[in-house]
């Protein structure tokens, strides 16, 4: 049968439905960051960051969203530390991580949101977007 993941961030849920193992995530990305979450980076990742930061202040969701998508497509969750593996280059496409083949796709779904799914097969996985009232109706 089809494959599933659900995340929410604010009032935004996202359902994404495939043919083969997927993981999404979605994050409010205007909000602040203390420099304690940067340990959940490789130090390959926290090199990356630091040289597009200034540029991009979606950076850091950029990875986070794909290190949480790769994290729940695998079934591992936070049993996966997100230190274990980095998903750079930062680019819809290919990535072999953890030693598999996986299909990152990012996604600005609404203003100051940032979307990464994480799926075995190439194609992008169907995205349905809901407010969290519409998924209580």
């Amino acid at each position: 049968g089809p494959c599933f993941n659900l995340s929410h961030a604010g009032s935004l849920v996202v359902l994404g439905i495939g043919d083969a193992e997927l993981g999404i995530d979605v994050e409010r990305a205007g909000r602040k960051l203390s420099d304690s979450v940067l340990r959940c980076l490789t130090p390959e990742e926290r090199s990356w960051l630091e040289k597009v930061r200034p540029e991009d202040p979606t950076a850091f969701f950029r990875l986070w969203t794909a290190k949480e998508s790769i994290m729940k497509a695998t079934g591992l969750g936070l049993q996966l530390s997100p230190r274990s593996f980095h998903v750079l280059p930062v680019a819809d496409g290919l990535h072999n991580i953890l030693e598999q083949d996986w299909h990152l796709y990012w996604r600005s779904p609404a203003e100051d949101y940032i979307l990464c799914a994480a799926s075995r097969e190439p194609s992008p996985p169907s995205l349905n977007f809901f407010s969290a009232r519409e998924l209580l109706l």
